[in-house]
This record gives structure tokens, C-alpha cells and sequence, in this order.
């Protein structure tokens, strides 16, 4: 199975099941500004059950299925507390990081602003950031 090939669909009740599967790493993030946590990364399940990346930050707690190459991946960037590797993995992995500063930011450090959906009204599309340097990017879609 490639990386980027769809997963085979699962119940709800799997999905809660690896959610809550033990985690085999996690890197927790400090703003560079404040010193206050900004975000957490959890790699979740094993080589039998399938893994899950669990990110945790001022934008949303996120949970995504992972196929093994890149959990492997991660897995030794979680260990070494390497943003930067992250972000260049997935950048919805850390929408606490601004890549132009290699800075991390917390949630009072970044303006935000909730785009809504033109097609369905009350329906945020994504949220885009302002880092403390001037620097926009998308944290969340």
C-alpha cells in the first residue's frame, strides 16, 4: 500500500479504537515568544492495528490515519521534537509552526481569521494565521 493510497474504510467504532491506542511517541511544542505550550504531536497504534497522527493545538485537535512509511517517519521526527520535519510532512501536523521564522507560535501569538463557506452559510472552510512577524499561512481547511 502506498503512502497516499485511501485506507480501507473503517466503523466508527475502529476509528475510536486507535484514537485511543496507546501512543508510541509525542512531542510537545513550546511557543518561542511566551513559553507556553503551543502544541502537541502523538503518533498512536503499532504495526498490527494501524497508526494515527494526533495533533493538538490553539486551531483544533486533529486525528488522521497514517499509512506505516510515513508513521515511521514521523515517529523519529516526534522523537527528536523536530517541527520542521513535521510540518514538511503534512503541514496540518503543525499549525503551530510558521516555516519563514522557524518559530513556534501559541494561540495568542497568531491573528486568525475563520474563512467561511460561501455555499454553506455557518460553515468555516479554513482558518488562516498571522504569525508575529507578519507572515501569513492556512492553519486549518
Amino acid at each position: 500500500m502506498s503512502e497516499y493510497e485511501p485506507f480501507p474504510p473503517i466503523t466508527g467504532e475502529e476509528f475510536d479504537a486507535l484514537a485511543a491506542s496507546p501512543i508510541v511517541e509525542e512531542a510537545r511544542f513550546r511557543c518561542a515568544r511566551h513559553g507556553t505550550e503551543a502544541g502537541m504531536v502523538r503518533l498512536r497504534g503499532g504495526y498490527t492495528r494501524g497508526w494515527m497522527v494526533e495533533v493538538e493545538s490553539f486551531v483544533y485537535r486533529r486525528f488522521q490515519r497514517v499509512h506505516e512509511p510515513r508513521a515511521e517517519a514521523l515517529r523519529e521526527h516526534i522523537a527528536r521534537g523536530d517541527v520542521q520535519e513535521i510540518y514538511v510532512m503534512d503541514v496540518a501536523w503543525a499549525p503551530f509552526y510558521c516555516v519563514y521564522c522557524n518559530a513556534v507560535y501559541c494561540g495568542a501569538c497568531w491573528r486568525t481569521e475563520e474563512i467561511m463557506d460561501p455555499d454553506l452559510p455557518g460553515w468555516v472552510d479554513s482558518v488562516r494565521g498571522v504569525c508575529p512577524a507578519g507572515h501569513e499561512r492556512m492553519l486549518s481547511d
